[in-house]
């Protein structure tokens, strides 16, 4: 089964359950948007949405997703995000 993502050209996402947790990078800049939804019966909403400021630039290839939190990567620092 597939449902359509709540954010327009997200970078990355990591899930738990029916909880979720994506972002969209502020490319070369110290901070990303980072995104919380929710999955209903058939579709996911948006429950929250800030911008994080990082420690470190933000690259390409810099999330990756496990066991339900997203390891974003800002200069030298990964940082866990739960979902």
């Amino acid at each position: 089964m597939s449902h359509l993502s709540p954010v327009h050209a997200s970078d990355e996402f990591a899930v738990r359950g029916n909880r979720a947790v994506l972002t969209r990078r502020n490319h070369n800049k110290r901070s990303v948007r980072l995104i919380r939804a929710e999955l209903g019966d058939t579709t996911w909403t948006v429950i929250g949405r800030r911008r994080l400021r990082v420690p470190g630039r933000v690259v390409m290839s810099c999330g990756q997703g496990r066991d339900g939190a997203l390891w974003l990567r800002a200069g030298s620092t990964w940082l866990p995000i739960e979902a």
